[in-house]
Formats: structure tokens, sequence, C-alpha cells
């Protein structure tokens, strides 16, 4: 199968580049193992739709008990941008 994703690195962090647009795309890591995770997610993704939207059902089932757990250690209800900025250092 044709990859349509390819991985480089570029002053520390990894981006994709979609070789059907030629679009590039910071992957926000420096980390190899994880980039590399992304790429083949997203290349078999590409290849099988639906295996992709399955992935994507998981997903979204981890996150939301992610988001769950986060919520019930909050001692209080923070505004909406403090509760996006939080999570997002929460699942990190």
């Amino acid at each position: 199968m044709k990859q349509r994703y390819k991985l480089y690195q570029r002053s520390g962090t990894y981006y994709k580049r979609d070789t059907e647009t030629g679009a590039r795309l910071s992957l926000k890591t420096g980390n190899l193992k994880e980039a590399t995770a992304i790429i083949e997610a997203e290349n078999v993704a590409n290849n099988n739709p639906a295996f992709g939207q399955e992935m994507a059902r998981v997903l979204l089932v981890v996150r939301r008990a992610a988001f769950s757990c986060f919520l019930a250690v909050r001692p209080f209800f923070p505004t909406k941008r403090q509760l996006i900025f939080d999570l997002g250092e929460y699942l990190r």
C-alpha cells in the first residue's frame, strides 16, 4: 500500500507531508515513537476509512473517560477557557 503521509524532522520537531497535495503540518512532538504512531495511524485510516472511524470512536471513549476523571478532581467549576487549557495539560 502506498503511504499518503511521510514523516520528517526539522529543528527537533516532527512534521508530516501529504504526498498527494504536498501540504505540510506539524505533529507538535519531538518524540520519534509518538510521531511514527501518528503517521502510521493516519496512513491506516486513509487506506481503510472504516477502521479509521472505529479508531476515532475508541479515542473519543478514552478522552471522555479522562475528561470525567479530570472533572472529578476539580474543586470548582472553572471558566470555559481555563477548562480547555487545563484539560489540554491534563491529557499530555
